[in-house]
Parts: structure tokens; sequence; C-alpha cells
């Protein structure tokens, strides 16, 4: 394919239950681009379209054409009408207006399979405000929370999930993305606290911090032409529970010191000297020193 002008398409995230493949209907998660013609394609490369992706025509169950299936339509003819009266549902990601970015928040909206809490899938405000009307409300739990776009989105966003993990369990899984849609201007003056971002030598960070286009989180609220320290994400160490407390240590020497293991010499075994036992040694235990000495006892007795 030629070269694509940036204005004509778009590279986002795809979650859960958003996107099949056309080739073979099997689900995609992940990067996507979104042309202008309303196609969509697999991936983040532009130069390189080869897998077309197309939005999944239903969540809904389908009516079985079995003799069972029919009959039981028909003994249960209140049931499979009422059934029918009911829409599919699509699955869509909702996105932020100007005014939610003006804001710094936006909702999203997702159902839940009240017999799989597996199951969850994003879909847009429309869908939610005729969910009673149009869907099965039988079948699918809705529920909406409040996204952060602008501030410590990550922190946020992570807290908010926790507090809907109580209903929804698998809700992280949907949600993945933690600073999905955040604001391009959402880039300095940031804080931590801590527990999110690490020294390159393993030291916990609090304080300012920024976000470079390049470099990624550094120290201090603004970029400056001088050095200042680039940051990591808690989420990219190996285990940064285990780096709490622990004082300008070497990230990389931490990870080869715990997966080092010790391997120790062998010793050589040394057998116990045990000294003789005595004739007369009252410890003596052994059945023929028994016998013996009840033999020698009973020379005496007589």
């Amino acid at each position: 394919m030629g070269y694509l002008p940036k204005s004509s398409y778009k590279i986002l995230e795809a979650s859960v239950g958003e996107f099949i493949t056309v080739r073979d209907d099997q689900p995609y998660v992940g990067t996507y681009i979104e042309l202008d013609n309303g196609k969509f394609y697999a991936g983040g490369n532009f130069l390189n379209l080869a897998i077309p992706l197309k939005r999944p025509e239903s969540l809904s169950f389908k009516f079985g054409e079995s003799k069972f299936s029919k009959k039981y339509h028909i003994l249960k003819n209140n049931i499979f009408t009422n059934l029918k009266k009911h829409k599919a549902i699509v699955p869509s990601k909702s996105r932020p207006t100007e005014k939610d970015y003006e804001k710094g928040y936006m909702l999203r909206y997702f159902i839940q399979k009240v017999n799989d809490r597996k199951q969850l899938f994003e879909i847009s405000q429309k869908t939610f405000d005729e969910f009673q009307q149009k869907y099965d409300s039988s079948l699918y739990q809705k529920d909406s929370l409040m996204w952060t776009l602008e501030g410590n989105v990550r922190k946020t966003n992570k807290l908010m999930l926790e507090r809907y993990s109580k209903n929804y369990p698998y809700i992280k899984n949907l949600f993945s993305i933690l600073n999905e849609f955040e604001s391009m201007s959402n880039t300095e003056g940031l804080f931590t606290s801590g527990g999110e971002l690490y020294y390159k030598n393993g030291r916990e960070y609090s304080g300012p911090y920024h976000i470079h286009s390049e470099n990624g989180p550094m120290v201090g609220a603004q970029h400056i032409e001088g050095l200042h320290e680039t940051l990591v994400w808690a989420k990219d160490l190996q285990s940064p529970n285990e780096l709490k407390g622990k004082k300008d240590i070497n990230y990389e020497q931490f990870l080869k010191s715990k997966n080092k293991t010790t391997i120790l010499p062998k010793r050589k075994s040394i057998k116990p000297s045990i000294p003789p036992i005595q004739p007369n040694d009252p410890n003596r235990t052994d059945p023929e020193f028994l016998e013996d000495f009840r033999g020698v006892e009973g020379d005496d007795g007589e």
C-alpha cells in the first residue's frame, strides 16, 4: 500500500469483544488501525495492512433449529416470543470527547454475563441507555465507571478498577491499559507519592515527574535541558515489592543475584567414633550381651 497521510488513519487499542478477524472470525485484542474509510486492520504499522478486522454481529445466543428446540419454542411460546424481541448486543469502545478532556474524565460502559463473570464487554452509551428496553437484562448486567484522563491516570484508574473488582472480578482484563485515552497535554506537573516509579538503580522514587515523548517518565515536574534521571514504571520491574526498603541498589545486579544459585562444596562424611562398650557397662543393651550377662548372674546365684 502507498503512503497514507497521518490524518487518514488512527492507531488505537481494541478491548475484549470489540473486533474479530474477517478471515476466520477469531477474536482480536490489541493495537489496530482505523482508516478514514471505516475499515479496520490489526497491528500498528500502516504499511502492513494484512489482517482486516470487523466488529462482531452479536453477543446474543442463537435459537436452535433442532427438533427439540422447535418443540420447546412451541411449548414455551411466551418465553420464545419475548426473547425474539431483544436486539443483539454489539461491543463498542467509548471514545472521549473534547468536553470529557475539559472535565478530565469520561464514563465508560460495560456489561457482564450473569452466569459467567469472565464474559465482560464494553458497550456504547446508547446501548447502555437503551438496555432495559431493547436488550436481555436477565442475561447481562450493565454498569459504568469513571475513567480518568488527566493527572495521575494510572494510579487513579487502578484504584477505580480495584473498587469494582468485588462485583466484577475480571474487570481488569477488560480495561487493561490504565492510561488509555490519556490527555496528550498530561505530561508535566505530575506527582507520585511512591509505589509507582523507580530509579534505574532500583530505588523507589516519590516526588514530581513528567513524561517525555521518547524517554518516558523522568524526574522533575518539567523537562529541562540539563541532566535529569529517567525513571522506570513499577509494572516494568520484575518484582517491585522486593525493592521496597532497599537503597541505591543496581537493578540489573539485583536480578542476577536473585537468579543466582549458590552451590556449596561437598563435605566429606565423617563416621562418628564410638568408644567400645565395656562388659560391665550398664548402658549396654545388645541381646547377646544381655543373655551372657543373665548367665553370669545365674552362675553367681547358684
